[in-house]
């Protein structure tokens, strides 16, 4: 946008705020719109101010003020991430004048309730963000100190201590604390509905996470080199974190088939009415939860090897009253025909993350009916070249998968020149969270694909390539002859000239639908 619009302010604000909906499609319009009613530039100048005192003057700053209210911003920081690097420039510069401010006792912020929200607000977010915004040493020797002093005076329910506990859940999960049944009493002695919010994200939730953990059913234990290495990143990692998805009209499977493939007539289907779904690697349960919403009359089992991923996945299904799946903990390599046999297999991120990832698909396959229909994701070789030279940046620097090494290196990219092929990873989404991060470009296993290799293992496993689902069509609305290309009808050849000649195509992954013959 070019200038703040109220209608569309209003309009954002209404959808952030209603479910089923993907909120996360919503932040960068939310971004561009509060870029054109606040100067952030100006912010960011007086932030970095040599002289303590300008600094420490921020607050009492009308513009920030304004920002720090705009229900806009409450709105989004509460129910996305931010992928942007300006923001985020601004908002860990906020955060940082807040924790010294506090450490000195001088956190004498005024109009106490607008700034209450903005850090419970802010709070929120950092904790959807794993807290992946950086922190320098004289920060962390802050916080060591504020958590001391807030841990002295827990006991004392006053509106002064609140905000000390906001603030420190700005840099760290109040649950690691310890001290989870004094700040319950806390928000049930204060009654502000924002710190409430803010204590049920850090701390009901997981501990309603932990409740489902002991309830999970695992199916074999990985006892895989590769399996075990990756189970260990998702239990430390859980990704991704998430709060809201698209709740679609659920439809018979073969609608939904045929209107991706309109080549396909169902009467040439042989899908059940109610199909039996096995969604092999579920993580969180974003996945499962919308695939169990699309398909109408549908089982779904959802299998993933972590079981931290599929307690947050079973949580966020009681939240959105999907009863319909069921969660289990299993290996792939764990799964055996006699295990069951599905109408639809969706393995998405998953494969390429194994030590063999065909023979991984092999097993899938043989799980599938005969005309069933699976849904692959794997990485593009071609689209992630810039990965592979982050890879090799992140060894010449020795940047370690911890917190500390992410964020450190996160930095080192945003400091990197304008025109360093890196920086092109500050504009991917996965970018701006922890988890997501380490998964990027951290990961202890990637396997990279071409098309044509897929086609190769396609037509070994004696299935039927039907086609891809693009996040972004607009590749395909002209070529280079000016023809208009029709999905349907394209082949695997004719996917790999469009990648050579739009290497960006498959950025995110591969995705395609092929059939059991």
């Amino acid at each position: 946008f070019s200038s703040d619009d109220q209608s569309i302010r209003e309009a954002l604000i209404s959808c952030l705020n209603r479910r089923g909906i993907d909120h996360q499609d919503l932040a960068q319009a939310s971004v561009s719109i509060l870029n054109c009613s606040h100067d952030f530039t100006s912010l960011i100048a007086q932030l970095e101010s040599t002289s303590p005192d300008v600094r420490a003057a921020l607050f009492h700053n009308p513009d920030l003020l304004r920002f720090a209210s705009d229900p806009l911003l409450l709105s989004l920081l509460k129910k996305t991430l931010i992928l942007d690097r300006e923001f985020e420039h601004l908002l860990t510069g906020i955060r940082r004048q807040c924790l010294l401010l506090a450490v000195r006792d001088t956190m004498n912020i005024p109009d106490a309730e607008p700034w209450n929200s903005f850090l419970c607000s802010l709070a929120t977010h950092c904790f959807l963000n794993e807290y992946v915004y950086s922190m320098t040493d004289f920060e962390k020797q802050a916080l060591d100190k504020l958590k001391g002093e807030t841990l002295d005076r827990i006991d004392k329910s006053c509106d002064s201590f609140s905000r000390y506990v906001i603030l420190l859940g700005c840099f760290i999960p109040l649950g690691m604390l310890g001290r989870n049944d004094e700040l319950l009493a806390l928000t049930s002695n204060l009654s502000s509905p924002e710190l409430d919010e803010l204590i049920t994200n850090h701390i009901r939730e997981p501990e309603t996470e932990r409740k489902f953990l002991t309830a999970l059913i695992s199916v074999g234990v990985a006892d895989n080199t590769v399996s075990k290495t990756v189970q260990s990143q998702y239990e430390e990692n859980p990704y991704p974190r998430w709060t809201s998805l698209y709740k679609t009209r659920p439809r018979p499977a073969k609608e939904v088939i045929t209107e991706l493939f309109p080549t396909i007539s169902e009467s040439n289907l042989s899908l059940s009415n109610a199909p039996d779904i096995l969604i092999a690697g579920c993580g969180t349960g974003r996945h499962a939860i919308y695939t169990t919403t699309r398909f109408d009359q549908s089982t779904v089992v959802a299998i993933d090897i972590s079981r931290i991923r599929l307690a947050y996945a079973a949580r966020k299904a009681r939240e959105l009253d999907v009863s319909n799946i069921s969660f289990i903990q299993s290996d792939i390599l764990n799964l055996t025909p006699d295990k069951g046999n599905f109408d639809i297999i969706e393995c998405v991120g998953v494969l390429h993350h194994m030590e063999d990832p065909v023979h991984g698909w092999k097993i899938l396959k043989n799980l599938l009916k005969p005309g069933g229909f699976m849904k692959i994701g794997l990485y593009s070789q071609l689209a992630r070249l810039h990965i592979a030279a982050a890879r090799t940046f992140i060894e010449e620097n020795n940047f370690l998968s911890t917190p500390d090494g992410i964020r450190a290196c996160r930095q080192a990219i945003f400091d990197l020149p304008v025109n360093s092929p890196l920086k092109k990873l500050t504009t991917c989404g996965d970018f701006y969270s922890l988890s997501t991060t380490r998964d990027l470009i951290f990961h202890v296993q990637e396997h990279l694909f071409t098309i044509p290799e897929i086609s190769t293992i396609i037509e070994n496993l004696e299935l039927e390539f039907l086609g891809f689902e693009l996040d972004d069509k607009r590749v395909l609305q002209e070529d280079n002859d000016g023809i208009l290309c029709d999905p349907a009808t394209m082949s695997l050849e004719d996917w790999h000239e469009l990648e050579l000649e739009h290497p960006d195509t498959f950025i995110n992954m591969y995705r395609f639908w092929v059939r059991n013959k």
